[in-house]
């Protein structure tokens, strides 16, 4: 795995990791966790390192020390609640985000979330 630093305005790591289809993950981690990736060819990797990445021989460790600080794992919670909003809402069911929305602490709203997830996939079976 080779790691990179974004050579932009903000602070970010990247990791290059080649998938089983021959294509790259390029990811992109911030000191609140990761936040996003792109899938690329051998080409597109090698223009997108070129136009916006270094090669930084630290930056895992970089990655290693974000990792163990409060505002990453706040930010893993925060992917969390994304992650079951989105599966919600590709169930149609907005109204039972909108019930995560309500619920004052993210800790609370996580501990819900799968019990919403789990009703909304049974009721998806139901309809099919």
């Amino acid at each position: 795995m080779t790691r990179f630093f974004l050579n932009k305005v903000f602070v970010a790591v990247g990791t290059a990791s080649r998938q089983p289809d021959g294509k790259w993950r390029l990811t992109t981690w911030r000191p609140d966790g990761p936040s996003g990736h792109q899938v690329l060819t051998d080409e597109q990797l090698k223009r997108e390192l070129r136009t916006y990445w270094t090669e930084w021989p630290t930056a895992g460790l970089i990655l290693d020390q974000w990792s163990k600080m409060p505002k990453w794992e706040r930010g893993l919670k925060q992917i969390q609640f994304l992650q079951a909003w989105n599966t919600l809402s590709y169930l149609g069911r907005y109204d039972l985000g909108h019930k995560l929305d309500a619920i004052k602490t993210l800790d609370e709203a996580l501990a819900l979330a799968p019990e919403l997830i789990r009703q909304a996939w049974a009721e998806a079976q139901e309809v099919t």
